[in-house]
């Protein structure tokens, strides 16, 4: 039993409120993010029809069943809710009709959310009741590996290909509705912006009206059972009884007049949707009217991309002159005499060769640190001798076999390059290496994949994977730390001991200068 389920057996077993406001600050803003994606960013009835699902929670909370998953059931019962408050399918035609007119005049959305956020929730209940839990409790629950497995059975790798089939299901799913976006940059938009924080004092007052609401059907239906066995009763017992029902019965009617205004408010608020409909639809006539204009503005922006890109290419040069550099350093008299090669411990390199991929790439990463830092005088036979062996090895195409052996020597290496001695962040630049690499295999961008003719359009989609996944790195380092990585290295998506190690067949004509 998941801890979740544990609380809402707790609350229908005892009647425990604390059980069911922990309930609510958990999936709080999970609710609340998915409501106001659907009533496109209304967050007056996001938080109304938050409210909705809570009080729905607790008055059906004993039908449910022992192993239902919570966030599946939440998820589902607001996307219905909201459905019904917006007329249904009128309102998701609108919605499809925005999405895909907004990805006609916008690139792929890659960094940004918004443009898929009408017609998410409906594509994620296209789904299968396997995918869509991999894609709720992943993202939405934000639930690591470890956890979900022990809530989906299983072992993590396992459910690490769940999610990545899910994704790719996902994706599929928005292409048929006019939305390209890969499998890969859609895992990195939902994990960084699927669940927004909901109000601070919307959770405590959806649990007190919810607990309410259930504590009221509760009343009712205690006071209709003891009026049961109400012949044996004495008179008096009979007029307390009946007093109640009546009181009963009176909050029932104010109850029903409280519904019907709020019917009243709906009918009047889609009224007023249906006015801001004609509304948008004048907006788009006078769109279109300037969409020569912006034709200009576009033939602008892709010169200033072309731009950019000769920045990068600029960029990339000059790392690789650096590094050349720092190759071509001499070793300082004290180490060798003239004429003589540095000395070489042939057990230590065997020792290293021989060890964990950890042990190889920290190694290696040790003497690129001294590259950096021109730290000649560090520098060792030895470890000149253990990148050559390395060299030999063809690191790129042994290593990406296997998302782990690369993850395993690649974030050894950054650390010890880098100069990293956290063991928090060493575990979570190894989490990113190894998903990116899965995505890689997931996709055909690992290297064994790579087509052996006409790999050009193959080569432009793994360097645009490798500056994602390059970017999405460089947030878990400091500033002086990101200036020394792109001294370093080209990217996370190769092996590059001192800028003779890399694959520079992997990069688009140009790129390193050459």
């Amino acid at each position: 039993m998941t801890d979740a389920q544990r609380l809402l057996a707790e609350y229908v077993d005892q009647g425990s409120e604390a059980a069911f406001h922990e309930i609510v600050s958990r999936y709080v803003d999970l609710v609340y993010s998915t409501a106001l994606r659907l009533v496109g960013g209304d967050t007056h009835r996001a938080e109304d029809i938050t409210q909705n699902v809570f009080m729905d929670l607790a008055r059906k909370a004993r039908s449910l069943s022992g192993r239902v998953l919570l966030g599946g059931w939440l998820h589902r019962h607001t996307c219905f809710l909201a459905a019904h408050m917006l007329r249904g399918e009128r309102r998701r035609q609108i919605r499809e009709r925005q999405a895909v007119e907004m990805n006609a005049l916008h690139p792929p959305p890659e960094t940004d959310l918004s443009a898929i956020a009408p017609i998410l929730d409906d594509t994620i209940n296209e789904l299968g009741s396997a995918d869509r839990a991999a894609i709720l409790l992943r993202f939405f629950e934000q639930r690591d590996y470890r956890a979900m497995a022990a809530e989906l059975g299983g072992s993590e790798d396992a459910v690490r290909m769940r999610v990545s089939r899910a994704l790719e299901k996902l994706s599929a799913l928005l292409k048929r509705r006019g939305i390209q976006t890969g499998a890969g940059a859609l895992g990195i938009l939902l994990g960084a912006q699927s669940v927004q924080a909901a109000p601070i004092a919307l959770a405590t007052s959806v649990a007190a009206a919810a607990t309410l609401a259930a504590s009221l059907t509760t009343a009712t239906s205690m006071a209709a059972a003891a009026a049961v066995p109400g012949i044996t009763m004495t008179i008096l017992q009979k007029s307390l009884v009946t007093a109640a029902v009546l009181a009963t019965v009176g909050t029932g009617f104010y109850e029903a007049r409280e519904i019907a205004a709020l019917r009243r408010q709906i009918k009047s608020m889609a009224a007023e949707q249906l006015s801001l409909s004609e509304q948008l639809v004048q907006a788009r006539r006078e769109r279109d009217e300037s969409l020569g204009r912006a034709q200009t503005f576009r033939e602008q922006a892709e010169r200033l991309a072309g731009n950019e890109g000769e920045a990068v290419r600029l960029r990339a040069e000059l790392n690789t002159l650096r590094r050349q550099r720092e190759l071509s350093q001499p070793a300082p008299p004290a180490q060798a005499k003239a004429g003589d090669a540095p000395a070489i411990d042939p057990s230590w390199v065997e020792q290293v060769l021989s060890g964990p991929l950890k042990q190889q790439g920290a190694a290696a990463g040790a003497l690129r640190k001294k590259l950096l830092h021109r730290d000649t005088a560090g520098i060792s036979g030895s470890e000149i001798a253990l990148r050559d062996a390395l060299l030999q090895r063809d690191l790129n195409s042994a290593l990406e076999k296997s998302p782990v052996e690369f993850a395993d020597f690649q974030s050894a290496f950054i650390q010890a390059a880098l100069g990293i001695d956290d063991e928090t962040r060493g575990q979570q630049i190894h989490d990113v290496i190894r998903h990116a690499y899965e995505q890689a295999v997931a996709n055909g961008l690992d290297i064994p994949s790579k087509p052996a003719t006409d790999a050009d359009a193959w080569v432009q989609r793994r360097f645009q994977f490798d500056r994602m996944t390059t970017a999405q790195l460089k947030q878990l380092l400091s500033e002086e730390e990101a200036k020394l990585f792109d001294r370093a290295f080209l990217g996370v998506m190769g092996v590059d001991l001192g800028g003779v190690g890399v694959d520079k067949s992997n990069y688009p004509p140009g790129f390193l200068g050459e």
